[in-house]
């Protein structure tokens, strides 16, 4: 049997069956080189971000790498080591939920028999960092929410020292509560000793310009240029104004330059960004070296 191919030619059709079996492997051909193409191509791209990711939790820059991991393990999520260096870098920022997922991740890429040296040896990593991140989270919550009761403690003692008159309670309760805002990492509200015979001196509150803040001060200082003989102030200072327009042995604050009066307990319109810087007011800083002793600040919202 004979068949016409192309009105012109014959073939059998053994031959015409061979033929189109040839068209057809170059057509899928033609079809699939370019996703084959583009899979290299993509490939590449996940081994540079990978490189890149590491590249960058070594350098400390944990943030950065926790992004790029993401998107290589969301592109090839198969890669146990992927994980593993994720887990690492949220470990790093204490994010305890994520690095716990992450390793748990690693744990359900490895098999449970596997005999591979590095791949028992990230088995291991995984298994204990994944119970140490959730001790460790355990044992923050705990201490946060200790240094909770314990503040609310203080603020119960506050007003009972300010109800007696007791400043010299009350400067302790400062400076407790102070310290235990420090500690605690408080991003809303602040600490900070100033010292009598310093000038400016940085506090730890960023404020923001046009927000309202309260400084609160207790204790005393002893001043030697207010008067001819040393007084023993509040951040009150003398409670009159001097020449420069602010009270002298009071409590003065700046934010870049920008001052503004204080003193035991004020308000203040942050007039820019910036840190909250404060010190003891004085004619000139030849009369405030003298000075001596310092009072605690509370600074908050």
């Amino acid at each position: 049997m004979a068949i016409k191919l192309f009105s012109s030619k014959w073939i059998s059709s053994g031959m015409l069956l061979v033929l189109l079996l040839s068209m057809a492997m170059l057509i899928f051909a033609s079809i699939n080189a370019p996703q084959q193409v583009w899979a290299a191509s993509s490939d590449a791209v996940v081994d540079a971000k990978r490189k890149a990711a590491a590249q960058l939790l070594k350098d400390g820059k944990f943030a950065d790498a926790i992004s790029l991991y993401n998107e290589v393990v969301q592109a090839d999520p198969a890669v146990y080591t992927d994980h593993l260096q994720l887990a690492r870098a949220h470990d790093k920022l204490n994010h305890s939920a994520e690095s716990i997922a992450a390793y748990k991740k690693v744990l359900d890429l490895i098999p449970i028999t596997t005999t591979n040296a590095d791949e028992r040896a990230a088995k291991t990593e995984a298994e204990r960092k994944a119970k140490v991140v959730a001790v460790r989270d355990t044992v923050s919550g705990k201490i946060e929410t200790t240094a909770d009761e314990y503040v609310k403690k203080l603020d119960l003692l506050e007003r009972e020292a300010i109800s007696t008159r007791n400043l010299a309670a009350l400067t302790k309760i400062f400076r407790l509560k102070g310290s235990t805002w420090v500690a605690m990492g408080y991003k809303d509200r602040g600490y900070l000793e100033v010292v009598a015979n310093l000038q400016w001196q940085k506090t730890n509150v960023e404020v923001r310009q046009g927000q309202v803040y309260r400084v609160r001060a207790a204790g005393t200082w002893t001043v030697y240029a207010a008067n001819p003989a040393p007084s023993d102030l509040t951040a009150n200072g003398l409670g009159k104004k001097n020449h420069t327009g602010y009270i002298s042995g009071s409590l003065l604050g700046q934010v870049n330059g920008k001052q503004f009066q204080l003193g035991e307990d004020a308000t203040f319109t942050a007039p820019a960004n910036g840190v909250l810087e404060l010190m003891e007011e004085e004619l000139n800083h030849q009369d405030r070296i003298r000075n001596k002793g310092s009072i605690a600040v509370l600074i908050s919202q």
